[in-house]
């Protein structure tokens, strides 16, 4: 069948666009949504996405709800 075309085992193994690079996606890095100031002063931020951080789930352990630490940028209107 492929000896028929002129095509080798060799050939299909070694196709050329089977080898192109795909490109790759560029991911967006996602902005923090909450953000918590432990003991020491450190500032911890968190997307919201994924595990919850320790000092996150220490907070809420505490009683805390995620909207205490939402972060809320100042909208111009």
């Amino acid at each position: 069948m492929f000896v028929d075309e002129g095509l080798s085992i060799k050939d299909l193994i070694n196709d050329p666009i089977q080898n192109l690079v795909k490109p790759k996606k560029i991911q967006k890095k996602l902005l923090p949504k909450y953000r918590l100031a432990d003991i020491e002063g450190n500032t911890h931020e968190w997307t919201g996405r994924g595990l919850v951080p320790k000092v996150f789930q220490k907070h809420f352990d505490r009683g805390h709800t995620k909207e205490s630490c939402l972060i809320i940028e100042s909208i111009a209107l």
